[in-house]
């Protein structure tokens, strides 16, 4: 019998990280058609007249990604994110230490589709990063875009989330020490040349994040995800094709790229939404010292 309960373990434990995934990643990644949703609902049912005190809640807290930002515990549970972690599973490996006594930039790379590994590892209450980097508080920066939509936005903000916009990241850098940015370097761009096997990185025309670190005095910290391009399949289209020229008109406008993937669902894996169980090693390098200037 104890094979049978072992089984059943095995069972319940994989389909509470999936179901966990499913909810971390679709109120983050999905957060525009779950503003829709919601939105929609409450237009449609006797709580309408609320709607437009929301929408004046939002303006008043327009400024909140940009400043001091806004966690909830609840949220970020550290057992949460552990289920999370498990899925894949994920691991965080690091090199060398990082003193708590200056503030940094974790320059991650690559994007992938999603960006899990940054995610996963840096945005909610992580046990192993705080028992890797003790004394470092890291800050997760995000699209403006991903604040804009009703409801959805609480997540992001709640998540710890702020702006990636100098503003944003000037307030985290210059209080401290002990302060870390967390930036995934080859945004959207970088999703766009996202394959299974490849290790390709943007960095041509972005070094606003160097220099950023020059004048702040903030150190930076190569972070590499190993595994994070190989999560879904990506239908990758000829850069003369059309629909390759529409993705790139869609992501200059908004900022997002729009792939074409597929993964797994909930209860097969053959296609879905859902990314694939690969491990992911997100592996955190020595600083690269800057002096203030």
């Amino acid at each position: 019998m104890d094979w049978v309960y072992k089984k059943l373990w095995i069972i319940k434990e994989n389909l509470l990280n999936t179901f966990a995934t499913s909810f971390v990643l679709g109120m983050f990644y999905f957060g525009p058609l779950v503003s829709v949703l919601i939105t929609t609902s409450l237009v449609l049912s006797p709580l309408s007249p609320l709607l437009p005190f929301y929408l004046i809640w939002m303006y008043l807290d327009r400024k909140t990604p940009f400043r001091k930002g806004r966690r909830m515990g609840l949220l970020r549970s550290a057992k949460l994110h552990q289920r999370f972690r498990d899925y894949f599973p994920m691991s965080l490996i690091k090199t060398a230490d990082i003193p708590p006594t200056k503030n940094y930039i974790f320059c991650c790379f690559p994007h992938g589709i999603l960006g899990v590994g940054v995610h996963g590892e840096f945005s909610g209450e992580n046990p192993q990063f705080q028992k890797l980097f003790p004394g470092i508080n890291p800050l997760c920066h995000t699209l403006d875009s991903n604040f804009y939509y009703p409801f959805s936005r609480e997540y992001v903000i709640s998540m710890g989330y702020r702006s990636v916009s100098k503003e944003a990241l000037l307030n985290n850098l210059t209080k401290g020490p002990g302060n870390a940015s967390v930036i995934v370097v080859g945004g959207s761009a970088e999703a766009m040349h996202c394959k299974t096997g490849e290790h390709r990185v943007i960095l041509r025309n972005r070094k606003g994040f160097v220099k950023l670190a020059i004048t702040c005095g903030a150190d930076l910290v190569p972070i590499y995800a190993f595994g994070e391009n190989d999560l879904y399949h990506h239908y990758m289209f000829p850069e003369d094709s059309i629909i390759y020229k529409i993705q790139q008109a869609v992501r200059s406008f908004t900022g997002v790229a729009p792939t074409l993937v597929s993964g797994r669902g909930l209860f097969q894996s053959i296609f879905g939404l859902l990314p694939y169980k690969r491990p992911l090693h997100i592996v955190g390098e020595a600083p690269l010292i800057y002096q203030l200037v």
